[in-house]
């Protein structure tokens, strides 16, 4: 009889691995993606890495649709004469239970031409639709309008 008992414990033990691994590779409730601050880390890091490398098929995805088009030709004419030395995001007030933000985020760049470095704050609005954080529009906050 011990003999069928550990059997039957190392079935459950194994029932048991095979159940959690599923439930991480799902995406189990408690994965810290599902956190709304976790998820417009995310959407905030993955906009402003895309436009600062000028990978800017990329940052659109952030991009609510109805303003991406919009959103890419501006980004591109404003690529064609500045690069971007760095940016940083200096504050986050999340809103209405977490479907909305506003992100204070510096950004270091400079004219291709000129290369002396300004420094430009602006404030990104961020909404969340079906469990994903889009930028929905920027306003600068501080310092020159970039490219300006």
């Amino acid at each position: 009889m011990p003999r069928r008992r550990s059997r039957s414990l190392a079935a459950a033990a194994a029932a048991a691995a095979a159940a959690l691994l599923a439930s991480v590779l799902a995406g189990c409730p408690f994965d810290a993606r599902t956190d709304p601050r976790e998820q417009l880390a995310e959407a905030v890091r993955g906009f402003n890495e895309g436009v600062h490398w000028g990978n800017l098929e990329a940052a659109s995805r952030w991009v609510v649709p109805a303003a991406r088009a919009a959103w890419t030709v501006a980004a591109e004419r404003v690529a064609k004469d500045v690069s971007y030395s760095f940016y940083e995001v200096k504050g986050v007030d999340l809103k209405d239970k977490a479907h909305e933000a506003a992100v204070r985020v510096e950004i270091g760049w400079f004219h291709k031409a000129a290369l002396i470095e300004k420094r430009t704050t602006v404030l990104q609005r961020w909404i969340r639709l079906k469990g994903t954080w889009l930028l929905v529009g920027t306003d600068v906050v501080d310092g020159p309008p970039i490219g300006g």
